[in-house]
């Protein structure tokens, strides 16, 4: 089309190309159509969407139901979601609705006068979700977005770029998150090719930590309004009493249920709070100095093209995408036990006991120790060789004080563990979804049948009410402060 337009103009003329990326196809025609052309970047050499954070969540069915779950998970205020057709966007939009959400939806269909209704709502806050496509969102600039959801992965990854470019605008922070289906593993791979953006993984959360994410979102609601105003001694001695009844449990759920039937919209005020409370949007500064910049457009650093970049993605193991499950704690080497010397045990060196010798015991492949043929012993059990696992629950945890930041950090003993299929991962999940910041949990030591989560002093209270009480499965988890850190 451009090309059409250029043919139709006059001979004498100076033109100037705009272009919010530029594509092989723009170089290929500035090179062609203009005389003695300047290249001029106006965005610094940034790709907005680098200094943004990606996360991707793999869906095999039900991508409405995922994309509701995904917004409880994440409580966005506002956001864009992306999808490829018209369609589409009145599926999700209606969706949405139905589930008691401020949604619209957005695509050529839309006469100008709704068009224009339906940004002003936006603008003004009044509409938290815009469903739209890519034709129709070209031209939108709302600075307040705090997401960009791609309900649809774009088809390829210029798209990616101008759909996530539209949050983490004015110096604040934005999330892109995106619905994958194994259809699109390889626009997945040409984004992290071309761009050198690399989303992280993420599971979706499943039915039961979602009740969990509520159940916490009320204690804590309930906490922010009672807590602080304080009762009185007759209050306190009568709750003393309740707790300590037979049936306290039965008790105080009927005194919830009371409560919560009273007011209806508390399930709603508690959801709306654990948005409030993961802070403003603002980008801090040290996070916008560490923000990657896309190197020059040089002839030697220009985006790939997807049918040269489409064979290299089978063979580069380096570019497959880093989880959010960080990497294994290695297991602490089991602490050797130092050799008596004779003047501590005289008596033992009077009468030593003969040492086996080497070559009696012979190890298979899979590392366990048995007894060779002709061994005495070979008529008994062969003990289990001791493994990594082994090691790592017999020997100390570290100190406490090892970090530099340790005095400021609390060690958490959680009553769950490896053999109960606790992943660091999946407790930081919890944690997140309960409004925890993710920095603020400063390590996660799993162990065979418990666990260790350190966490900064300021998030105690909110750590153990998140914990406490939370489904892992088939496991309900207890949390409390580790004798280590009191």
């Amino acid at each position: 089309e451009l090309t059409a337009i250029i043919d139709h103009l006059p001979e004498a003329r100076q033109t100037l190309l705009f272009s919010a990326t530029v594509p092989p196809d723009i170089e290929r025609m500035a090179r062609n159509k203009l005389h003695d052309p300047e290249l001029v970047i106006l965005s610094g050499d940034q790709v907005g969407a680098l200094q943004i954070e990606h996360f991707v969540y793999w869906v095999k069915r039900d991508k409405v139901g995922a994309l509701v779950s995904l917004i409880d998970v994440e409580g966005p205020e506002s956001a864009i979601v992306f999808c490829n057709t018209k369609d589409q966007t009145h599926l999700v939009a209606k969706a949405l609705k139905a589930r008691g959400h401020q949604a619209a939806w957005l695509n050529g269909d839309l006469a100008q006068n709704e068009r224009e209704r339906v940004m002003r709502d936006t603008r003004e806050g009044r509409l938290r979700f815009l469903v739209a496509t890519d034709v129709a969102a070209r031209g939108i600039d709302i600075s307040h977005l705090t997401h960009v959801i791609n309900y649809d992965f774009p088809r390829d990854a210029e798209a990616y770029v101008h759909r996530t470019g539209r949050t983490g605008r004015a110096g604040r922070t934005g999330t892109a998150l995106s619905l994958l289906t194994p259809q699109d593993i390889g626009a997945l791979y040409i984004l992290r090719l071309t761009y050198k953006i690399r989303p992280l993984e993420r599971a979706l959360p499943l039915a039961g930590e979602l009740r969990t994410r509520e159940e916490t979102d009320i204690v804590l609601t309930l906490a922010d309004a009672f807590v602080a105003s304080g009762r009185s001694e007759a209050a306190r001695a009568l709750a003393r009493r309740v707790l300590t009844h037979d049936n306290a449990e039965e008790l105080v759920a009927g005194l919830l249920a009371m409560h919560l039937s009273k007011n209806p919209d508390l399930p709603a005020e508690a959801k709306a709070r654990r948005r409030q409370r993961r802070g403003p949007t603002e980008k801090p500064t040290d996070k916008a100095k560490a923000a990657p910049k896309a190197p020059p457009r040089t002839a030697d650093n220009a985006p790939v093209d997807k049918a040269k970049a489409a064979p290299k993605a089978r063979h580069r193991a380096a570019d497959k995408a880093p989880t959010d499950t960080p990497p294994a704690t290695p297991a602490p080497a089991p602490t050797k036990t130092a050799t008596p010397t004779k003047t501590a045990a005289p008596a033992a060196a009077a009468t030593p006991r003969p040492r086996k010798r080497r070559s009696s015991r012979t190890t298979t492949a899979d590392g366990a120790s048995r007894p060779a043929a002709g061994n005495s012993d070979a008529g008994k059990p062969a003990r289990r060789a001791r493994t990594p696992r082994d090691a790592a629950e017999a020997a100390p945890a570290p100190a406490a004080g090892e970090h530099d930041d340790a005095a400021d950090g609390v060690e958490l003993h959680v009553n769950v563990g490896r053999r109960h299929g606790v992943r660091a991962a999946a407790l930081k999940e919890i944690l997140a979804g309960g409004g925890i910041d993710r920095d603020a949990v400063r390590r996660v030591r799993v162990r065979e049948r418990y666990t260790f989560v350190e966490v900064s002093k300021e998030i105690l209270d909110a750590a153990l009410a998140v914990l406490n009480g939370a489904s892992l499965g088939e496991h309900t988890i207890e949390a409390g402060v580790s004798s280590r850190s009191r």
